[in-house]
Parts: structure tokens; C-alpha cells; sequence
């Protein structure tokens, strides 16, 4: 899979939905489990068997993502690539700058994914239909900690319209910033040669994409596209179905274009009746067909068009699949990285919950679901519950954490209760303070008995 894949991990972005988090840290480098989120991804390619990545940084981190990789425990090798954050680049811009490097087919994923997918089998599906574009979807189940969690709070605000064929081939994928007047635009030659679409708007677009090498030159070429899946993924499926071959002689119950009458059942469907004008003639960048590819391109019986690239979906339906790009979805995935953390690593891969260096005094407990990094010190009778504390905290005596963060060098004193709270690097919480979902940024202090619920202490204001 090395030879015929290259990965590239995408984490050049803000992070402008997690609030005053990224402030400081880019995302790709939260602590998420003692690990920067960087890991998950990275972990999991190294599992299937890929040796090296691409790693696109912001330009202004490039030191502490050389310090990060040294430190990540994965065995990969990574060629860290600057992108400039004063353009505020899109995904498809920064494949474009690391276009030149990728030879082969590429798998692209997401530094913010922690996901268990088995990637032979999502490339087997790629390669089993001679895909030009395979993503992978999950269910907003997966992806959803909290039952109220709105679909497009999982996605990147906007809601997904994908249409698949029975096979799984990607006819339709909108969001519904595409939409106009509330209609799903289908294309009548997709109907004709895939009259069995099923809609879906309850799938996440996990950001992984294997891309074969022709999809990247067309993106060099076409420096108006921005983003990948809100722009290239949707350019390439709709014109899967743009060249059309018209047969001498009509198949049996096929669909005639000539013919509008046999198409008026799908009329509330039909919104776009005409081709657009292909953007920088994407059939020139496709290359020729070798014989296997042709078999797969062949029309099926009843089929009125051949295409001459396709675009594909796998489909997860159980497991891991999460994208961490709110703040809602960091607090949530906090409390449940451990289980997440043993799924990814794999069957016989030890995780250390509680690091050897760690001090614990009498009658402190620490719950099977709470990890707790090197140097740090915990003072008697203290609980923590589903909590992650990383390198070098201090918790003093009858302190209470749960569902909480606590990243390096933080301090509690004594008697403080925190649930549900995200405490940033070098910050101090004073005895008796009672904290509920709030966020203390790095380097605050927070007063003695302060009580507080849904604020953030330091820092721009996250919505909480």
C-alpha cells in the first residue's frame, strides 16, 4: 500500500470553531488523550501499513510540529510542508502547494480525524471500480456524542445532500449552501443510467479521499477551487455524467433523451436540464483506459451513457469516525479518547493510562476511563472521572475532575470541583473553586471560590 499510495495529512487549519483553544496551539497539536490530535491520524495510517506523510502546517508552527512529530510514537517519516496562513487557504489550496511532490495516487485525510476505518478495505473499493475519487462516509451516529448534536454542527456547518447508487457510486453530493429554493439539482443522464439513487443528509464526510494523480493535476490547473469538499468533490461527480454516447440502436426500457415524456415521473427532481461548461475540460486530464478500467467503464445492460471517470463512497456502519473541530466535539471526545485511543492503536498495542511517574496519594482515585501523563502529582482524597490531565499538573488534596481537560503544567487547589472544563497550559485554579462547562485559558489564574458556570476565563468567548 506505501508504493501505491501517498498519504498526506491536512493541518494547516485555524481551528476557528473551537473557540479561544487555537488560539495559541494549532489544532492538529491539542492534547486530545495525551497525544496532540496529530497522533490519531498519523497512528492509523502507520497501522495499514503506510511509511511515510505529507504533513501540511501552518507556516507560523513549523517548530512545534518538528518537535510533535519527534515525540508523535509512530514510526512514519513525514515531510513537513508550509502553507501560508496570511491567504487563509482552503484544502484544495493546500493540496495544490504539495501537488508537485505527490506522484502516485494520494490518500488524503484530515489531521482533526480519529477514526478506526480499515483502510485495505476502503482502498479495495477504490480499486475495485477503477475510482478517480473515493471518500469515505460514516453516520452522524458515529461522529455524534451527544443525541441533540445537530448534523451540521459534525460537518463544516452546512448540511450534506449525497445521492448513491446501489453500489455505492457518489451521483449526488451537495451541501445546502448549493441548494436553490430548496431543490436538489440531479442531472436527467445520471437518472438514465442510475434511476436508483437513494438521498442521504445523515452522512459525515469523514475528510479522508483517495485521489488518483489525474484529480490533482486538474486542481493545479483550476486555482479557483478552494476547498475539497465544498468544491472539488462536488465539481467531479456532477460531471462524472457529462459526456454522454448516445447508442445507435436504444436499449430495451432505456430512457431516452429525445424523449421528455419519459422522464416526467422525476420532474420534481430535475433542477439543472443542461450541461455547465466543464472547468478547464476536466476529460483532457483523465487518462486513456487501460483494458481492466474499460471493463469496468462498460455500460450495464439498460445503460444509455458510458462515463469516463467514476466517483465512489465506503460506507462505515460501525466504529470510530470523528472528526474534532468544535469545541463541543473536543470537550466530548476528551471524556471517551481512552476506548477510541484502544481502537485505533490495535489489538496488543499497550496505552498507558496512568503514566509510571506519576504521584498518587492516599485514598485518590482515578476512574479506568481517565488518563494521567508524566510528572504529574496528585494530592489525597482527590477523584477524577473521565478526565485526561496532561504532562506535569498539580492537583492538591479533595479536589473533584470530571469529564475534563487538563493540559500541561495546570494547577488545582485544594477543595476545587471542576466538571465538564477545559483547563489551558500554565493555568491556576485557586482553593474552592467550582467550575461547570467552562473553558480557563493559558496562564490564567482563576480566584479563590470563584463559582461559575458556562464562562470562559481569559481569552475570547467560546460558546459553551
Amino acid at each position: 500500500m506505501n508504493m501505491e499510495f501517498q498519504a498526506v495529512l491536512l493541518c494547516a487549519g485555524r481551528g476557528t470553531r473551537m473557540g479561544s483553544l487555537t488560539d495559541s496551539v494549532p489544532k492538529a497539536l491539542l492534547p486530545c488523550g495525551n497525544r496532540p490530535l496529530l497522533y490519531f491520524a498519523a497512528k492509523h495510517l502507520e497501522k495499514w501499513g503506510l511509511e511515510e506523510a505529507i504533513l501540511i502546517v501552518p507556516e507560523s508552527h513549523v517548530r512545534e510540529f518538528n518537535l510533535a512529530v519527534n515525540q508523535l510514537g509512530v514510526s512514519m517519516k513525514f515531510d513537513i510542508v508550509p502553507v501560508s496562513e496570511e491567504e487563509d487557504l482552503g484544502t484544495a489550496d493546500s493540496l495544490r502547494v504539495v501537488a508537485p511532490k505527490i506522484k502516485n495516487n494520494a490518500i488524503v485525510i484530515s489531521g482533526d480525524l480519529i477514526c478506526d476505518v480499515n483502510i485495505q478495505l476502503f482502498a479495495n473499493k477504490h480499486r475495485l471500480h477503477g475510482s478517480s475519487a473515493t471518500i469515505l462516509l460514516a453516520p452522524m451516529s458515529l461522529a455524534q456524542p451527544q443525541a441533540s448534536q445537530k448534523a451540521s454542527q459534525l460537518t463544516d456547518g452546512q448540511q450534506l445532500f449525497i445521492g448513491l447508487a446501489p453500489d455505492d457510486r457518489l451521483a449526488l453530493f451537495a451541501d445546502e449552501g448549493d441548494l436553490e429554493n430548496d431543490v436538489v439539482p440531479v442531472r436527467k443522464r445520471m437518472l438514465f443510467n442510475h434511476p436508483n439513487i437513494l438521498l442521504h443528509s445523515n452522512l459525515l464526510d469523514a475528510h479522508m479521499y483517495i485521489l488518483r494523480k489525474w484529480v490533482l493535476d486538474f486542481l493545479v490547473a483550476n486555482k479557483t477551487i478552494r476547498s475539497v469538499q465544498g468544491e472539488l468533490l462536488p465539481c467531479l461527480v456532477d460531471h462524472q455524467f457529462s459526456t454522454p454516447r448516445v447508442p445507435e440502436e436504444m436499449p430495451s426500457g432505456a430512457c431516452s433523451p429525445s424523449y421528455p415524456d419519459t422522464v416526467k415521473s422525476a420532474a420534481s427532481l430535475l433542477h439543472r436540464e443542461t450541461t455547465p461548461a466543464l472547468p478547464a475540460d476536466i476529460p483532457s486530464f483523465v487518462p486513456e483506459l487501460d483494458a481492466i478500467e474499460r471493463s469496468l467503464r462498460r455500460p450495464a445492460p439498460g445503460q444509455v451513457f458510458t462515463e469516463k471517470y467514476s466517483c465512489y463512497a465506503y460506507r462505515m456502519d460501525k466504529g470510530v469516525c470523528t472528526r474534532v473541530n468544535t469545541f463541543a466535539l473536543y470537550s466530548e471526545i476528551s471524556k471517551t479518547i481512552y476506548q477510541k485511543h484502544l481502537a485505533i492503536a490495535g489489538p496488543g498495542q499497550a496505552i498507558m493510562r496512568i503514566d509510571k511517574s506519576v504521584v498518587m496519594k492516599e485514598k485518590s482515585q482515578a476512574c479506568s476511563e481517565s488518563m494521567i501523563d508524566t510528572g504529574c502529582k496528585i494530592g489525597e482524597r482527590c477523584s477524577i472521572k473521565k478526565s485526561t490531565l496532561d504532562q506535569h499538573c498539580v492537583v492538591h488534596d479533595k479536589v473533584r475532575i470530571t469529564n475534563s481537560v487538563l493540559m500541561d503544567h495546570v494547577t488545582i487547589c485544594e477543595g476545587s470541583n471542576l466538571h465538564n472544563v477545559i483547563v489551558c497550559p500554565n493555568a491556576y485554579i485557586s482553593d474552592s473553586c467550582v467550575l461547570t462547562n467552562c473553558q480557563v485559558m493559558a496562564g490564567v489564574t482563576v480566584a479563590p471560590n470563584t463559582e461559575a458556570k458556562g464562562e470562559t476565563f481569559g481569552g475570547g468567548l467560546t460558546n459553551l
